[in-house]
């Protein structure tokens, strides 16, 4: 087991796992019966369930963005989404995404699933950037009035000595 999440009916987990000689794939775990079901092929990561709990936007072995229905289909390639993007969140019925790359100014567009679409949601800058590469993990509320981030500051002094024999 590498990642599970909740399914919003709170008695199944999606989990990112990998069988012994296999690679990482996605299977739910219902609680209350039997082994984990597989549900994509090989290769695929980086799920993030959406709320309705039918779909899960994930990678495929090829980086490339999918949406994969969890009970059985085939995945739908999402263009439009790069493989350096972070998932913020989606909207209340998982129509929009929010999407980020972390680089300071962090732009979070929305994404529309359905069409491709973008448009800027907001803009996060800090107000001391000093020793901050990029914001390490954000979140973005499913109304997209609020949001969390957190990053690493480093800082380093140099010190200089002249005249040492």
């Amino acid at each position: 087991y590498v990642r599970a999440a909740w399914f919003p009916d709170g008695k199944r987990l999606l989990v990112t796992a990998a069988e012994k000689g296999h690679g990482r794939r996605l299977y739910v775990r219902d609680l209350g019966a039997g082994p984990p079901r597989p549900i994509t092929p090989e290769g695929v990561h980086a799920p993030h369930l959406l709320p309705d709990g039918k779909r899960v936007l994930a990678m495929d072995a090829k980086e490339n963005r999918i949406l994969d229905p969890v009970d059985g289909g085939e995945p739908r390639p999402v263009p439009g989404i790069g493989a350096d993007e972070a998932i913020l969140g989606f909207d209340e019925r998982g129509e929009n995404v929010w999407v980020g790359d972390g680089v300071i100014p962090v732009r979070i567009d929305r994404f529309e699933l359905a069409t491709g679409k973008r448009s800027v949601l907001r803009e996060i800058n800090l107000a001391d950037p000093t020793g901050v590469e990029k914001i390490k993990t954000a979140h973005v509320s499913s109304d997209g009035r609020a949001y969390c981030y957190s990053f690493i500051r480093s800082l380093s002094r140099l010190y200089v000595i002249e005249g040492l024999k």
